[in-house]
């Protein structure tokens, strides 16, 4: 009898189960070899996992071989769940000793003449077990030699890997057969799209854009030169995942394309086609896609699809289609596109609904495993989406500026809301008197602020004493619109909070101030002396300028009249002009590092779409100092630039402003004119303070520091300073050297031994008392290169890093301690994918991690709410972290890490989940947890002695309640606490039940380790 491998954890345990195929028919098997579908009674049967299926029904299916056309009929809403067809496994007929097992796999070598080969492999199964674990590599014994077996090839496909494999002689070592593995890989979803999905558009309507889609998928790679090793891994991995997800789509809404519309069946079409195809439509039919993937939003899965499609809409311009983009953003806000039920903007509906949480690189949608044996988490699509259209902003009607810099005639009015204020009129462009008609211009200002303060007295209580003075402030203007915002950003517990918010109201954008001073009051109740007001209403695509008080240096500003004028103490400067669209995303990412990752994405999008190395004509990305002239608002003189905590004077500017052309050869210079654009940009970021950094930046002076050359901080500092009076000789001393320390010190090379000295202090004291130590692999010349890493090239506090030390030389038990090499792993693997991808180890997609995460924190409040004093308000404001080796480490089910990052060796055996509360609350937690276990021991709901043993291992728990030993022996309502909790959320992890773990932390002290994730919801 012959047999197969099946696909999938058949027993829950990582076991697949081997089984007879006489009696089936078209076996399909995985790439690896796997099978993973077959006909039966003329059912065509493929394996589906959870994922595979709507949102809402996840929790009522379990993974298994189900009906492909119920599946498809399913997911064109034309069957309910409960319809679809399931070939059970006590169906199967198990294999037995002496069958022979039949393997086909596709073929992977370096040397392949084509794509189109897949291997047989037969062996005689000689056992009496019917299971083999299943692992990412199929179980073949040694010496068994495969059989080639070649299938039909497609010509574009074909075309494909003859156009793309000489890449494979342009990487080494291991990198040969991974980049081998994902051409062969691309070929293969290229070749099932053109014979199953394509041929669904068989209209001629539809060829022109298929025949665009087909000829960039022929040769994607045309200019790979310069691209290091990493690099071409990078861009074919990349390239693999866009067919794979359009493959995937594709196949799933089969259904929904044989049954469409004409125009559904376009936007079905657009699902599947890359940017440079998209580049072709016109902005009219750009922006009906759009408002045909509104539709298609309010569906979960459907929607991940929708986003990714939407993102390639407002990428889909080049040099050749600049005269496009201003219908295309116009169409945005236009009142003929409003969406009808929620009569907002079309740029609003789909902002509100884009996610904030998905990273764009690694693909968008959970990728059945049927096609390849890969995961791939979502995208940021809401930020991928803003910086597009910033990109686009940039070259639009909607820049104030023009080419050369200069401001456009007609784009903006600044108007006083209080006619009989005496101001002068000079300017062309600042009409003062609102008596004089308005010109009709893009953006109307105004010199108001929408409130107005006036100062009194308190009358008393609640808040404050009486008599204590009390600002006022009154909505005065409601249609203003100031040119400038003082945004302030202050960074607290690693988040950065700014004094403004920005909401939708209708067409227009409201700025809210925050943080305005209400009362002056030595009171108790001082918290509440801030209060909000309106502050101004904005266009969506309209700019304003950001000043901020809050940087450490005198920096004069010329107003708009004229004059010098100070705010505050005197320390203020300001921005250039930045779109308000952007400035919500800004506030709505909150984190600053997002940020300025925004902020530098916009640099690659501006450089694609101009098709220029510089932004020396985008004079609305730079201050006035890189000018030869004051411009707008701002005066050059002793303009002073603080950016992730270096000064750049305005002769440092200067110097960068008049930076020589670069000889073709000539690697540093080319650096430092990168470092200069990437200057510019950084004015645009949220503030400029000392805190204020782009990780480009940063990347860009590190680059110039390689180039130089050298081994000390010295020599590095030296060797920029030379470089630079070499290539602009006429340029003054003070100049260079200023320079030359703003980037040495702006790249993190000068990490002080001063610095480094005290982190290894503190990791020392952070082993006092305890019953172990470093371990003597951990030497000082370790730690210290191991900083160098943390604090440079990954960015890690000190916390982390001292965090990190300290688990990894845990001894007890034996399995805890991390070897130097592994700690390195772990770190590196936490920072870039980890982070990156926003969950733990244990879950297959963010999405999965979401539902866990509010399973978990729900049932856990249930629980104590049901004992017998209700603890549950406890964990209101809680903060619910992932903490342990699943921060650090990946473990078999999770998204596959970016090419050329490694995985830590060790897999975590379970998940570690702190419910960290603050000291107050932990101390009268604890108290109010030993009260309620005392009340269960009166009323006999517990023994007595096992109750007083809970009690006294509560009460001795200064700074960690864990669950072993406590809650796995508390019943609530009959139910075991633990169980309840374990079973309410394992459908969502990769973990098993048991693996479920928890412990209530007291916020600041030794069990409040570092890294965590946090819970997402």
């Amino acid at each position: 009898m012959k047999a197969a491998i099946l696909y999938g954890n058949y027993d829950g345990k990582g076991n697949a189960l081997v089984i007879r195929t006489n009696n089936l028919v078209d076996p399909l098997y995985t790439i690896g070899g796997y099978l993973i579908g077959f006909t039966k009674n003329h059912i065509a049967y493929y394996h589906f996992v959870k994922s595979d299926f709507k949102n809402d029904d996840k929790n009522s299916i379990d993974a298994g071989y189900y009906s492909v056309d119920d599946w498809l009929r399913y997911w064109a809403d034309q069957i309910k769940i409960e319809e679809v067809r399931k070939f059970e496994n006590v169906l199967f007929e198990h294999v037995m000793n002496g069958d022979l097992i039949v393997i086909q796999k596709h073929k992977i070598a370096q040397n392949m003449i084509n794509y189109n080969i897949n291997e047989e492999y037969e062996y005689v199964w000689n056992s009496n077990q019917h299971l083999l674990p299943f692992t990412e590599k199929i179980y073949i014994p040694a010496g068994i030699t495969a059989v080639p077996l070649t299938y039909n090839p497609q010509q574009n496909a074909t075309n494909f890997f003859n156009n793309t494999k000489h890449l494979i002689n342009q990487v080494s070592g291991d990198k040969k057969d991974e980049l081998s593995k994902a051409l062969v890989y691309s070929a293969y979803c290229i070749h099932h799209i053109n014979n199953s999905i394509l041929t669904l558009f068989a209209e001629p309507a539809y060829l022109d854009l298929i025949t665009e889609q087909k000829n960039f998928w022929s040769n994607p790679f045309t200019d790979t030169s310069g691209l290091n090793e990493d690099e071409i891994i990078n861009l074919v991995h990349n390239f693999y995942v866009e067919v794979l997800n359009f493959y995937s789509t594709g196949f799933r809404s089969k259904k929904k394309i044989e049954s469409a519309s004409q125009n559904k069946k376009f936007f079905y079409l657009t699902l599947f086609m890359g940017v440079k195809a998209l580049t072709s439509l016109t902005s009219k039919l750009k922006l009906e896609i759009l408002k045909s993937a509104t539709n298609e939003m309010s569906e979960y899965f459907e929607r991940e699809a929708v986003e990714n499609l939407i993102v390639r809409i407002a990428c889909s311009f080049d040099v050749n289609s600049l005269n496009k983009i201003d219908e295309f953003l116009e169409g945005l806000i236009k009142q003929e596109n409003l969406i009808n039920k929620e009569q907002v903007t079309l740029y609003q509906y789909i902002y509100d609904r884009m996610s904030t949480s998905w990273n764009m690189k690694k693909g968008i949608i959970q990728i059945t495993n049927w096609i390849a044996k890969t995961s791939f988490q979502p995208v940021n699509t809401k930020s991928a989406f803003v910086q597009a259209l910033y990109s686009l902003w940039q070259f639009s009607k909607f820049n104030p500026y023009n080419e050369d810099g200069e401001l456009k005639t007609g784009v903006l009015y600044i108007k006083s809301l209080e006619p009989n204020k005496n101001k002068p009129s000079t300017d062309a462009f600042f009409v003062e008197d609102s008596s004089v008609p308005a010109p009709n211009v893009l953006y109307n200002y105004s010199y108001e602020t929408a409130y107005q303060v006036s100062i009194g007295v308190h009358s008393g209580w609640p808040y404050a004493y009486a008599g204590d003075t009390e600002h006022f402030y009154k909505i005065k203007y409601p249609s203003a619109a100031p040119i400038s915002i003082p945004y302030e950003s202050e960074k607290r517990i690693g988040i950065f909070f700014d004094n403004f918010t920005f909401e939708f109201n209708g067409t227009k954008i409201q700025a809210t101030q925050n943080k305005l001073p209400w009362i002056d009051t030595d009171s108790y109740f001082s918290k509440y002396s801030e209060t909000s007001q309106l502050y101004g209403t904005y266009d969506i695509f309209q700019p304003v300028s950001l000043i901020n008080n809050n940087i450490d240096s005198a920096v004069p500003l010329l107003t708009i009249y004229g004059d010098k004028v100070k705010i505050g103490n005197g320390n203020l400067t300001i921005n250039s002009f930045v779109p308000v669209f952007v400035l919500k995303m800004i506030d709505d990412l909150g984190d600053k590092s997002d940020a300025e990752t925004v902020l530098g994405y916009a640099v690659d999008g501006v450089l694609t779409l101009s098709g220029v190395g510089n932004l020396t004509k985008l004079r609305h990305l730079k201050w006035a100092a890189l000018g030869m002239q004051e411009t707008a608002l701002v005066s050059k003189t002793g303009l002073r630039i603080v950016l992730g905590g270096v000064e750049f004077t305005s002769g440092v500017l200067g110097f960068f402003a008049n930076f020589v052309e670069c000889s073709p050869n000539d690697d540093f210079c080319k650096n430092v004119k990168n470092f200069i654009m990437l200057l510019q940009l950084a004015t645009l970021s949220v503030s400029a303070v000392d805190t204020v950094s782009t990780l480009a930046l940063k990347a860009s002076a590190r680059r110039i520091a390689k180039a130089a050359g050298g081994n000390d901080a010295i020599t590095i500092r030296q060797n920029v300073e030379n470089r630079l009076r070499q290539l602009n000789p006429s340029a003054d001393n003070a100049s260079i050297q200023q320079a030359a320390s703003s980037i040495y010190l702006f790249s993190g090379v000068a990490l002080s031994p001063k610095v480094i000295k005290a982190i290894l202090k503190k990791i020392s004291n952070a082993f006092k008392g305890k019953s172990w130590g470093m371990d003597v692999t951990y030497t000082d010349a370790f730690l210290t290169d191991y900083i160098k890493l943390c604090k440079q090239e990954l960015g890690l506090t000190e916390d982390i890093i001292t965090d990190l030390v300290y688990v990894a030389n845990r001894k007890e038990p034996a399995n805890k301690f991390i070897t130097t090499d592994q700690l390195i792993l772990q770190t590196k693997f936490y920072v870039n994918e980890v982070l990156k991808r926003g969950f733990s180890a244990g879950f297959s997609n963010l999405n999965d991690y979401k539902q866990f995460c509010n399973t978990f924190r729900n049932k856990l409040k249930q629980n104590f709410s049901e004992m017998p004093k209700n603890l549950s308000h406890y964990f209101d404001d809680a903060e619910f972290v992932v903490q342990g080796s699943g921060t650090r480490t990946w473990k078999i089910g999770d998204p596959e890490p970016p090419a050329g990052l490694i995985k830590p060796t060790k897999q975590p055996e379970d998940i570690d989940i702190g419910v960290v509360l603050q000291p107050w609350q932990y101390d009268a937690f604890q108290q109010e947890l030993i009260k309620s276990i005392n009340q269960m021991i009166d009323t006999g709901t517990i023994n007595k002695k096992q109750g007083a043993l809970i009690v006294d291992r509560i009460r001795f728990s200064n700074d960690k309640i864990m669950y072993r030993k406590i809650f796995d022996e508390l019943e609530i309502n009959n139910k075991n606490f633990l169980e309840e909790l374990r079973e309410s959320c394992k459908d969502f992890t990769n973990f098993d039940a048991e693996g479920i773990n928890f412990a209530i932390i007291k916020k600041y002290d030794q069990a409040d380790l570092k890294p965590a994730i946090d819970f997402k919801y």
